[in-house]
């Protein structure tokens, strides 16, 4: 009896011992036509932060400290339901914009015993509430984004942010526009297949350099997918554990003229729901 034991412990280690090798990936997609396929984000899963920079910082400071003259940043969630208007379809444009704060120690898991190489903390801006919904595609009755644009300067909204202030020609505009660049970091997860304690799913953070044109919009796509690691939770069960991992990636970038209502960003950084899902088990 003890001897049969043995010998199946033995066989559970080896098992496991050899895991790296027996590990499988696969792939679905997701109908993002169904309404019921969305995905919920909080900062328990995931983060985001960003920063807007003047390339000539160095000859011109007084733009960057006054940058609110020529551009302004927004992050928002983006609800694009189409809808029916005099026996046409056409598809309308919600954009709620999301309050944002100097990113402190504690968002995109950097503590104060953490080395930011990135400078994070106290240069980037941070979601006061990270309440995201990722929905759909353009094609679909609903589709639902987070987006962070950089848009010409609105004396409306600068009116409300900085009163007093008054926006810079259209021409000085578009020229300190043209360079201006969009940092973004987004907290990604992966799964780590040699770790065999409980700790399966790293973090790490994805940067991201985002750059316009001279009296161009430029415009990137990126696709956030939510996956998904089965395995067994011990060498001696069988029962499966369900972790899941976060991964983003470019899907495209668009470029068109800017629009001299102002509503086309020089440069936007656009989230949206990825259709496929990768499964390891």
């Amino acid at each position: 009896m003890r001897g049969g034991v043995l010998a199946y412990l033995l066989y559970q280690c080896v098992d496991v011992l050899k895991r790296k090798t027996v590990i499988q990936s696969s792939s679905l997609r997701l109908d993002l036509s169904n309404e019921e396929n969305i995905y919920k984000l909080t900062q328990d899963e995931f983060d985001i932060a960003y920063k807007v920079e003047y390339s000539l910082l160095k000859t011109e400071p007084e733009v960057q400290e006054n940058l609110d003259q020529y551009a302004y940043v927004q992050l928002s969630q983006n609800i694009y339901p189409w809808v029916t208007e005099n026996g046409r379809s056409i598809q309308l444009r919600q954009r709620y914009r999301i309050e944002t704060e100097i990113c402190q120690y504690g968002r995109l898991g950097l503590q104060e015993d953490s080395i930011d190489y990135l400078n994070i903390i106290k240069t980037y801006q941070c979601p006061k509430t990270l309440d995201f919904q990722l929905q759909g595609s353009y094609s679909a009755r609903v589709a639902q984004q987070v987006q962070i644009g950089v848009f010409p300067c609105n004396q409306t909204y600068l009116d409300i942010t900085n009163n007093g202030k008054k926006c810079k020609s259209k021409e000085e505009q578009l020229r300190v526009g043209a360079n201006l660049k969009l940092f973004v970091v987004v907290q990604n997860s992966f799964f780590d297949q040699d770790n065999f304690s409980d700790n399966l799913i790293k973090t790490s953070l994805k940067p991201y350099f985002l750059s316009p044109s001279y009296n161009q919009s430029h415009s990137y796509l990126f696709l956030l997918s939510k996956n998904l690691v089965q395995l067994r939770d011990s060498m001696f069960y069988s029962e499966i554990v369900e972790k899941q991992y976060i991964e983003t990636r470019l899907d495209y970038f668009n470029v068109q003229e800017l629009t001299a209502d102002g509503q086309t960003s020089f440069v936007a950084f656009t989230l949206q729901m990825d259709d496929t899902v990768k499964t390891i088990n």
